[in-house]
């Protein structure tokens, strides 16, 4: 199932502001991110390539650590099941 349509469900049950939508969204797209510069570095063979997806993850791994932190400083919190809840 796409973990977007399970935020969409969960802002119908909660409100949340704007702000901590998006940093939700966010979290989720660059978890996306992460997992898929990880799918590509565990594939590749050539050395350029896995230099570049190393990069890649490494900079998906910087913005979702970035969004959670933000998330944390709006008090958004999110379980590793990717349960939301209002904190």
């Amino acid at each position: 199932m796409d973990r977007r349509l399970i935020l969409d469900v969960v802002f119908e049950k909660i409100q949340y502001t704007n702000e901590q939508k998006e940093i939700m969204y966010a979290i989720e797209d660059a978890k996306e991110e992460w997992d898929s510069a990880n799918s590509m570095f565990q594939l590749v063979k050539d050395p350029q390539l896995i230099d570049y997806a190393i990069h890649k993850e490494n900079a998906a791994k910087s913005k979702y650590l970035f969004y959670l932190a933000k998330a944390k400083e709006l008090g958004i919190c999110m379980n590793l099941g990717y349960t939301i809840e209002k904190g």
